[in-house]
């Protein structure tokens, strides 16, 4: 690697992987710097399991490109620090650490208010609506495209760390306002069928599961409807969520020199 190839680059790296890494070249690039409006830390107080607090979302919650609901809470927040930290509609929430390379910025995008925190090794941006939508932004970055940006400039030693100030420095292809609408109406319909799943089942579980215990010549074929419908749901979160997301993964990007 010739050093002046380090030192004329704007971004100065040492280790040889970074300008070895497999990249994508793109007709139109903005740098991330400048499509984000906000990005901030997540609480790195201690967590329970007991229901105390609040609830404080973590890695464990993303399902796909999306979140579930929380399972450890936090008692240790003020109510300014808890606010502060409260979900907004159209965050990205991105995997700042891990001790696995594979899981740094892994997002999801949160499609409502809610009234949870997030834990540190987590952080948050929202994006500028002028250059990209929360849905295509998390589209992107977990595509095989996003993956190529945030594998080249990751930090990895016994944490792999991909922090707000890495994430600036990735690229992004400015894609039309048709693509990002596409994204967005996606990310809705996808939304809908995937909450829907997941209150269809643990409806089922609910009334299957909590039928009284004199019914036991019931109690075996009611498991059995229970994992059939647990199935099915797996199912239909791999259609309705998760394959369409899949196109992004395989399908050559729009003004992409591959």
């Amino acid at each position: 690697m010739p050093f002046s190839r380090v030192i004329g680059n704007d971004i100065v790296r040492m280790e040889s992987e970074f300008y070895n890494s497999n990249t994508v070249s793109y007709k139109n690039t903005v740098k991330a710097s400048q499509i984000i409006d906000f990005s901030q830390y997540g609480t790195s107080k201690e967590l329970n399991e007991m229901g105390e607090g609040y609830p404080v979302l973590r890695l464990n919650e993303f399902n796909y490109s999306f979140i579930s609901h929380p399972d450890k809470y936090c008692s240790l927040l003020d109510i300014d620090a808890y606010h502060g930290l409260q979900l907004k509609k159209d965050d990205v929430l991105i995997c700042r650490t891990n001790g696995n390379p594979k899981f740094v910025g892994r997002s999801a995008i949160v499609p409502k208010d809610y009234d949870y925190a997030f834990a540190s090794y987590l952080f948050r941006i929202r994006p500028n609506r002028k250059y990209i939508n929360s849905a295509t932004l998390v589209a992107f970055l977990n595509s095989k495209y996003g993956r190529l940006e945030i594998e080249k400039y990751s930090m990895v030693g016994n944490q792999a760390n991909f922090s707000p100030a890495k994430f600036r420095e990735i690229s992004i292809p400015v894609f039309s306002k048709d693509l990002n609408t596409d994204f967005f109406i996606y990310c809705i319909w996808h939304m809908f069928f995937f909450y829907s799943c997941h209150t269809f089942y643990h409806y089922c579980v609910t009334t299957f599961l909590g039928l009284p215990l004199f019914l036991g010549a019931f109690s075996a074929f009611a498991f059995s409807v229970c994992s059939i419908i647990a199935n099915f749901q797996s199912a239909l979160i791999l259609i309705f969520s998760f394959l369409p997301w899949q196109f992004f993964l395989e399908i050559p990007l729009p003004d992409a020199n591959i």
